[in-house]
């Protein structure tokens, strides 16, 4: 007998040999309190013994191996999608305990010999295995983000609550024994020494792991910098004062979603002219170190001004005594200083946490929700028809690793033939389920590899480059030279 359930994934947990699903049920059928269903997914052995090689490997064509199996059921049912499972049995879990008659009575279905499914895309039933007796049994995807985190993380509430057991005064009593001195610096050299070592090991894997691959946001900056003012040179046929005279014409160059303004600070070294545009009250907030590197280089570049006023002095002979160079041997782009704007590029990306992103979390939990409301809407949009006036007349726009705005961030620079540096970071698969590797196929961009070709499809005249540092380091852009016209 076929069990048919249909529900939505508030909770998963996925293994090697199998993998649990809990459903919050919008049809269970029978019992109407029944809301809470765990079905039981065992992947299908389908390769045995007789089907490896002498040397232990799998031969090939003998179906998919259980890492492919995992594999796909993770990348094809998370959470928040809307489910159909058509299982074998039911396996009725009895309330024994206290916590489990607080969550409630649930109910626990079993789907054995799971196996993808032979056509494309994941709208068909993945089948049972031939192994299991009802091969009707399987289960599909019916729509993909039914919930959003919020309302997963409230039904694992409802249905999962903490509960803590009440300790005693005698239990607290015989839990603490006493401890003497000696033991006590004994135990606090332990724990330094442990933090010591764990504060270390985090060190080298924040290196290891962040987007630049640990040579730092300035370096990045400075990274981004050359290769912008390198591809403009490149479309204005001249050379790199050329092309910082370009990007300082209008508005200048638009640093969206620049954070902290390294791009900026990269940019302002050469006498380009920026503004960063980002929602979070920190914006354009240079780490200190940044912000004196470049106040010291202004400050350099305007002694040398006035030292070269006089056409420069003399040392008579005197090595020790420095001769100023003339104004005609300065810098042709003295180092300036980047502006900032408060404010979202284009578009509030939907889906977005503002309260993160503008930094109006408000953690007094007595302030009233209307006000948190109004607090956000503080936070305008730069736009073409905006007050700020930046985008119609800006020279370019460059980001490094803008999280959500890179789809808004591409579009627009498509749309009105901006050149463009955009350095991708994270995907946020679940935050934008619409975007599809290509219509016929259906399946959703959820690879940084995938999110880099998805932008390049945007437009013909759009590049990749590899950038030379680690982590996410691929550059998308485009200077839009073959012809085309602006369109602002």
């Amino acid at each position: 007998m076929t069990v048919l359930v249909r529900g939505v994934v508030f909770r998963r947990s996925i293994r090697s040999s199998y993998a649990t699903l809990d459903l919050v049920v919008r049809d269970c059928g029978d019992d109407e309190e029944s809301q809470h269903v765990i079905v039981t997914v065992q992947f299908s052995s389908c390769i045995g013994d007789q089907d490896k090689n002498q040397d232990g490997h799998e031969k090939s064509g003998t179906g998919p191996s259980p890492t492919q199996i995992r594999s796909y059921f993770r990348r094809s049912f998370k959470l928040g999608d809307e489910v159909e499972v058509k299982g074998d049995r039911w396996l009725t879990e009895q309330a024994t305990d206290e916590a489990t008659t607080k969550r409630g009575h649930r109910k626990k279905l079993e789907l054995a010999g799971f196996l993808p499914p032979t056509g494309s895309g994941t709208s068909t039933y993945s089948t049972a295995s031939s192994a299991n007796t009802n091969t009707n049994t399987g289960m599909r995807l019916v729509r993909r983000l039914v919930w959003d985190n919020i309302q997963c993380q409230e039904a694992r509430a409802r249905f999962y609550p903490t509960c803590t057991p009440a300790v005693s005064a005698d239990d607290k009593n015989y839990a603490t024994p006493a401890v003497s001195a000696d033991d006590n610096n004994a135990e606090k050299n332990i724990k330094t020494k442990r933090k010591r070592r764990k504060s270390d090991n985090d060190e080298e894997k924040t290196k290891a792991v962040r987007h630049g691959g640990g040579i730092g946001k300035r370096k990045q900056g400075e990274i981004i910098a050359n290769f912008l003012i390198d591809k403009v040179s490149t479309k204005v046929e001249g050379s790199r004062d050329e092309a910082i005279t370009y990007l300082n014409s209008g508005s200048g160059v638009i640093d969206a979603a620049g954070g902290s303004g390294h791009v900026s600070l990269g940019l302002a070294l050469r006498g380009v002219r920026s503004t960063v545009v980002d929602p979070r009250p920190t914006v354009g907030r240079l780490p200190k170190r940044d912000r004196k590197a470049l106040r010291m280089a202004i400050r350099r570049r305007k002694n040398e001004e006035a030292d070269s006023t006089g056409g420069g002095s003399t040392n008579d002979g005197d090595p020790n005594v420095t001769v100023a160079s003339p104004i005609s041997e300065l810098q042709a782009n003295p180092p300036i200083q980047f502006s900032t704007l408060r404010a979202w590029f284009a578009s509030k990306p939907a889906g977005v946490d503002t309260t993160y992103r503008e930094g109006t979390r408000v953690l007094n939990e007595d302030v009233e929700e209307g006000a948190q409301e109004d607090n956000e809407s503080n936070v305008p949009i730069c736009h073409m028809c905006s007050p700020d006036r930046l985008l119609p007349t800006c020279s370019g726009i460059v980001a490094l690793h803008p999280d959500e705005a890179t789809g808004c961030i591409v579009d627009f620079a498509v749309k009105h033939r901006i050149p463009f540096v955009v350095v991708p970071c994270c995907v946020f698969s679940r935050m934008f389920p619409n975007r599809l590797k290509s219509k016929s196929s259906g399946e959703i961009v959820s690879t940084y590899d995938d999110l880099v070709d998805w932008l390049v499809a945007k437009d013909p005249s759009i590049r990749v480059e590899t950038l030379p540092f680690d982590g996410a380091n691929k550059a998308v852009w485009s200077m839009f030279v073959s012809g085309s016209t602006c369109n602002r």
